[in-house]
């Protein structure tokens, strides 16, 4: 039948970075990403005009990349442009922290310079910010944030850039005007990742599909029962009603979307993380989408077999997955085609390891095997490789552009294969296999259990739900700039990244950053409604390791006189001490709290807190403790100098007495004031507000406590 077909995707994506309400961006990696992967991806394309490809182009990606571009900054660009030596000392720290953010051994190490900072900064040794500052020059702050910047050029372009060429020899003692001369470089290569992408579009050589706007699993928003089918007996979220109405909204937004920046519908979807259900057809169908792509797993689950071809010593099964099906649903049918699990896989993940050469020569014999197994099926075959388009380079030697290279030579030359565009495969091909069920997965293990099914995974679809069904109930009395506002924040909300970082299977070191960014645009809608978020939006969804507390262990006898009257007064309290649940926020150094204690006798919440500053330099502060659980509730103390503590609770106040202030602040909250009684567990935070800077602690997640009763302190606790 001819040469095998082989469709390659790259999926370019990265998370809504903004902040709902100040609209900065928090972290770099569009900026970067674009000036690394998405110019440099399209750039090698482009040496190899016999290679046809596919890229898949997420609507909230670009959205970003245009923000960018029009001058949004995030704060490691601010940072980067501020000369050195105007550098305040936390602005020193977050460099300090943040600018050795890429691979070591594959980025850092093979640059002197770079290396030798990072190893001044002492991350593997465990060494202080504070400590590693007293050696960092003026100088040395200077090439960090010339090399951060530097290395995340894609090779290809370094190759033909002068400029940047003599940055690398150079090496250090940098100028800052070479600094400014680099960081408008990285401004000018953004400016051209659409216009190429749009230039291999026109040639023919590239196909450009989408993604659903902002990225949600489609699957979930139509039907969330449909993840029972993968996830039996798992419990799911009880307050996220079905909404196919946003499914097809952020469909068709990104079919608008794309056809304004690129001129011309996409014929084709990559669903976020490869989701695909039954569910979904009718809306991708209505609006213009002829074919999906989703994972041989999916396809098995669909079949009701086992196809995995490459993990038995041979290839089975090739007839099943190497052809292209049609789904219908009623009335509407769609072209749907599998990727090959383990081929993408090896890109991925394991060609990192090897010898370029060798990588792009063992890819290319896995596909004259296939060929040579398909040659006699009455039908033309397609492979169909999909995976991230970014992030696996990171761990090649020099970002993979060796390895490209040898398989995109490889793939123009071989006479038993043809790269091809998606949409011209398909137009062609006349035998398209009908798919008489599709089951609904992910690309991850064929079901969705990364983004629901968990406590913070459901309880963050919860917290959705509820905003969502209050903008419906309220969208009547609101004009249509707030209503299309407050639908714009609930179709961010839905974005898959949210739930995956949620999820316990995923960490990094912005895990905080991720949840607090999705309560932002959660509380932005109660902001656009005129409405109070509720508290709930204060606490962390995500599921904290380690408490960064200790907690009550026994009674306190407390002298409310403002001193720590002895070391036996609060030796039972929980503590807590600044900076020790780290984080993004953690990278701010001055703090109002220097440390908390808290715990109870049978009858009062105690609470001290330990200022960084003298109480006397503190006039003006405002403290609330924030209750969250089991009801809410707020206690202020607006004056420290003649203090009360004021009570709002069920749109009630009261006030009482029950507070000291000389050297550090003790209070006893009564938890008869507090409508707490009988064993129940309550959380709450503290703030203080001061000058208008506002301090929550702790930061990952609320201080907790049950409130003790006789029987139990008896039985349990020490007196």
């Amino acid at each position: 039948m001819g040469a095998l077909s082989v469709a390659i995707l790259w999926h370019q994506h990265q998370p809504l970075y903004s902040d709902p309400f100040s609209g900065e961006f928090l972290l770099p990696w569009v900026r970067l990403h674009g000036v690394k992967d998405y110019y440099g991806m399209a750039a090698l394309l482009s040496e190899f005009p016999g290679v046809k490809a596919n890229i898949n182009l997420v609507p909230s990606l670009l959205l970003q990349l245009e923000a960018v571009i029009a001058g949004k900054e995030d704060r490691h660009l601010s940072l980067s442009r501020r000369p050195a030596s105007e550098l305040t000392l936390d602005e020193k720290i977050f460099v300090l922290n943040n600018f050795f953010s890429t691979n070591y051994q594959k980025v850092i190490a093979p640059r002197k310079r770079y290396a030798d900072l990072f190893f001044k900064r002492g991350i593997t040794r465990g060494r202080s910010v504070r400590d590693a500052l007293e050696e960092f020059t003026e100088s040395d702050i200077r090439d960090l944030q010339v090399w951060f910047n530097l290395v995340w050029f894609h090779p290809a372009t370094v190759a033909k850039d002068e400029f940047l060429v003599s940055l690398i020899k150079k090496g250090h003692n940098f100028t800052e005007q070479e600094k400014e001369r680099l960081l408008a470089r990285q401004m000018d290569i953004l400016r051209e990742v659409v216009p190429l992408h749009r230039s291999l579009l026109e040639s023919g050589q590239v196909e450009l599909t989408t993604s659903p706007f902002y990225h949600p699993i489609m699957p979930l928003l139509c039907r969330m029962d449909d993840a029972s089918l993968g996830l039996p007996g798992a419990p799911l979220p009880c307050l996220f009603e079905s909404a196919p109405e946003d499914a097809e909204a952020q469909i068709s937004r990104a079919v608008e979307y794309h056809k304004r920046v690129f001129g011309r519908a996409p014929e084709g979807m990559w669903p976020s993380e490869g989701s695909v259900s039954e569910a979904i057809i009718p809306l991708v169908v209505r609006n213009g989408i002829n074919y999906l792509a989703a994972d041989e797993e999916i396809l098995a689950q669909s079949l009701g077999s086992t196809i995995y071809p490459h993990k038995l010593g041979g290839i089975s099964r090739a007839e099943d997955l190497y052809v292209p099906y049609e789904v219908r649903v009623g009335d509407s049918s769609a072209r749907i085609v599998f990727r090959d699990h383990y081929l993408s896989d090896l890109i991925g993940f394991v060609y990192q390891s090897f010898d370029p050469e060798e990588a792009a020569k063992d890819f290319i014999s896995h596909l004259e095997r296939i060929a040579e197994l398909t040659d006699s099926l009455a039908r033309k075959s397609l492979v169909t490789v999909i995976l991230d388009g970014e992030n696996a380079w990171e761990g090649y030697d020099n970002q993979g552009v060796q390895f490209l290279r040898e398989l995109y030579h490889r793939l123009e030359d071989n006479p038993q294969i043809e790269t091809v565009r998606l949409s011209d495969f398909l137009k062609e091909c006349d035998s398209i296999r009908p798919l008489p069920r599709l089951f609904p997965g992910s690309w991850i293990g064929h079901n969705f259990g990364v983004w629901v099914g968990e406590p913070a995974t459901n309880r963050a679809w919860d917290l959705l739900g509820q905003t969502r069904a209050l903008l419906k109930q309220k969208q009547e009395m609101l004009s249509k700039d707030v209503a299309q506002a407050a639908w714009e924040e609930i179709y961010a909300s839905e974005g898959s990244d949210w739930f995956w970082w949620f999820s316990e299977r995923h960490h990094t070191r912005d895990d905080f950053l991720f949840d607090s960014l999705f309560r932002a645009r959660l509380k932005k809608v109660y902001s656009l409604l005129g409405e109070n978020p509720p508290l709930a939006l204060d606490e962390p969804v995500s599921t904290v390791r380690g408490l960064p507390f200790t907690e009550p262990y026994g009674l306190l006898k407390v002298k409310l006189d403002g001193r720590s009257s002895s070391y036996f007064e609060w030796l039972a309290a929980g503590r807590y001490v600044r900076g020790r649940d780290g984080g993004v926020m953690e990278q701010v150094t001055e703090h109002i709290i220097k440390e908390l204690f808290f715990g109870f006798d049978l009858n009062n919440l105690f609470i001290r807190l330990d200022f960084s500053d003298k109480i006397e330099n503190l006039g003006g502060a405002q403290i609330l403790i924030l209750f969250v659980a089991p009801t809410e509730l707020i206690c202020r103390v607006d004056e420290l100098r003649a203090p009360q503590i004021t009570i709002e609770r069920g749109g009630r106040k009261s006030q009482i007495k029950t507070i000291a202030v000389d050297r550090v602040v003790e209070m006893a909250l009564p938890f008869s004031e507090l409508g707490l009684s009988g064993a129940v567990k309550t959380k709450f935070y503290v703030e203080v507000r001061l000058n208008k800077r506002v301090e929550r602690v702790p930061l990952l997640c609320p201080f907790y406590l049950t409130v003790p009763t006789a029987e139990a302190t008896q039985a349990q606790w020490q007196v």
